[in-house]
């Protein structure tokens, strides 16, 4: 077969053929360069990275991978799932207002909204009591859809992300201008950097980058930050467009760069706040309608247990007769405590008469001591006279006897259990009530074992 080749064509006068030059047995060989283009748009090519690879594509984006390079599939567990559609969820979240801030929710929209008029200082921050636990070597990503009710202000900030008063990642819209923020406490005080939009390192959102997405702020968009923890792991924050392709705006790349970790913990909070840092031009409003953290596999929770509340000495029972509480201890190494606490078994032995026995949420107590147990992070109460508020979350009837009731199976791993408030203001708590049921005289031994997610 003879060699055959591209002709130029005679108006050829300045164009050029890119090749390739090879040495094929001692001869010089130039190969031409072919770039594969969408025969409809000349504009969609294929690409090839640095290292020779080529970028598949798929139907609705391209395979994602997860923090940690590993190809993601169907397994993410969800740790934590907020929508508004039943109610605003006050109970899972606490929130802090400054002066004419407000969190209002509105039924008809389905959404939580964060509103602060033009007085300086005024501020609405909402944040989620639970701090999602954190596998390591698992990929965590946080998934939010809110809109914002104009395109900003001067002196108003409106944040959204997974972070606290030390740590985290988040959006921040300051006036007009949109950045993503790291935020550590790893040096002993709270540093940030912050990325505007027009230093993004991935999509700028602006209709420029390859997704040709460009962000309306006031519309319902769908944020994610998608990070590695391990203390060193990447950081990946964008949107998803609207053929569900996952879009990085930014990646905050941390192997390699610091002296230690880039935060100090992988565990944290949901939070929204919409602030003022002086007078404004009217109202502002951040409107939340749906957020998820997921844990990138199937989490193996690792859990500290303990036995240590109760009654060692018989307590004599007559009506709502307090036995024992527990709650969170409120600081752990100079923070708030951030452990969850589940209860797992109550065992007792009734003597006298049967008896009736509630479980109440958060009640108000009369004569409490709070003790802190060994190396436990919960305390308790047993010597308290009486109660008043709470709400019941349990009730069982029991004869006289001996009895051993799992609780296990009441706490779902993934609801908060006992915890601290985001903001520290009060610790959940669980305080169990006798009540005898005929006339006489009953005596309860009684004891909890509980389980901590630390």
């Amino acid at each position: 077969m003879s060699n055959s080749y591209i002709q130029v064509p005679p108006d050829s006068s300045g164009k050029k053929m890119q090749t390739v030059l090879n040495t094929v047995d001692g001869q010089p060989v130039h190969a031409s360069v072919v770039v594969q283009v969408s025969p409809s748009n000349p504009t969609y090519s294929q690409e090839v990275d640095a290292k020779g690879q080529a970028l598949i594509r798929f139907a609705e984006g391209s395979a994602t991978l997860d923090a940690f390079a590993n190809l993601r599939t169907s397994s993410s567990s969800i740790i934590g799932g907020y929508e508004f559609s039943n109610g605003d969820m006050a109970d899972l979240f606490s929130d802090e207002l400054i002066g004419t801030g407000s969190v209002y929710y509105d039924e008809q929209a389905s959404l939580t909204t964060l509103s602060v008029n033009s007085a300086n200082s005024a501020s609405a921050r909402r944040t989620t009591n639970r701090y999602h636990y954190y596998q390591p070597g698992t990929g965590t990503i946080v998934l939010f859809s809110l809109a914002h009710g104009d395109l900003g202000k001067t002196n108003n900030v409106r944040r959204w992300g997974y972070y606290d008063i030390d740590d985290g990642l988040f959006f921040e819209l300051d006036g007009t201008t949109l950045s993503v923020v790291r935020r550590s406490s790893v040096t002993g005080s709270t540093v940030e950097e912050r990325v505007a939009q027009e230093d993004w390192n991935g999509d700028k959102l602006d209709g420029t980058g390859v997704s040709h997405f460009d962000i309306d702020i006031t519309k319902g968009n769908l944020y994610f930050v998608d990070f590695a923890w391990l203390g060193v792991g990447p950081v990946r924050m964008g949107i998803v467009s609207g053929d569900g392709s996952r879009v990085v705006c930014h990646t905050f790349q941390n192997p390699n760069t610091h002296n230690g970790a880039y935060m100090s913990r992988g565990s944290l909070p949901v939070r929204f706040r919409n602030f003022n840092k002086g007078a404004t031009s009217g109202t502002s409003e951040l409107h939340v309608i749906c957020c998820a953290v997921y844990s990138e596999n199937a989490p193996v929770y690792t859990y500290w247990r303990f036995s240590d509340i109760g009654n060692s000495t018989p307590k004599t029972v007559t009506t709502n007769t307090p036995l024992f509480s527990i709650r969170p201890k409120l600081m752990n190494g100079g923070r708030f405590n951030r452990v969850n606490i589940y209860p797992e078994t109550f065992s007792c032995y009734i003597s006298g008469g049967p008896v009736k026995l509630q479980i109440i949420d958060d009640a108000e107590l009369t004569g409490a001591t709070w003790n802190q147990q060994g190396e436990s992070l919960a305390e308790g109460d047993t010597t308290a006279t009486s109660l008043s508020g709470g709400s019941i979350f349990r009730e069982v009837f029991l004869a006289p006897g001996n009895h051993i009731i799992p609780l296990s199976y009441f706490y779902e791993t993934h609801d908060e259990g006992y915890c601290v408030a985001a903001d520290g203001s009060w610790q959940s708590s669980a305080t169990l009530v006798g009540t005898k049921l005929d006339g006489t005289a009953t005596s309860i031994w009684s004891s909890l074992s509980y389980r901590e997610l630390r």
